[in-house]
């Protein structure tokens, strides 16, 4: 399983956490702390959706006096 794989993350109960999986199955985990699991999968699955951004916006500018660092202003697609 990946986390491609994880379509929702939910606390139905304190102690229980369930796994809705992209084909429709479901994983019940019991654990004192799911709330904690629940979190950790939230934030590898936004990291794992982050890295798969291909461009992004420059806040800022920034420039360098060395030739190879990139340069950019406010606004570039990058």
């Amino acid at each position: 399983m990946h986390l491609d794989d994880i379509s929702e993350v939910i606390i139905p109960k304190s102690c229980t956490i369930q796994i809705l999986l992209c084909g429709g199955g479901w994983i019940t985990l019991f654990s004192p702390k799911a709330i904690q699991i629940k979190s950790l999968i939230e934030k590898f699955a936004l990291e794992t959706q982050e890295s798969q951004i291909e461009f992004v916006r420059a806040l800022r500018h920034y420039t360098s006096d060395e030739p190879s660092i990139l340069g950019f202003r406010k606004g570039d697609i990058i």
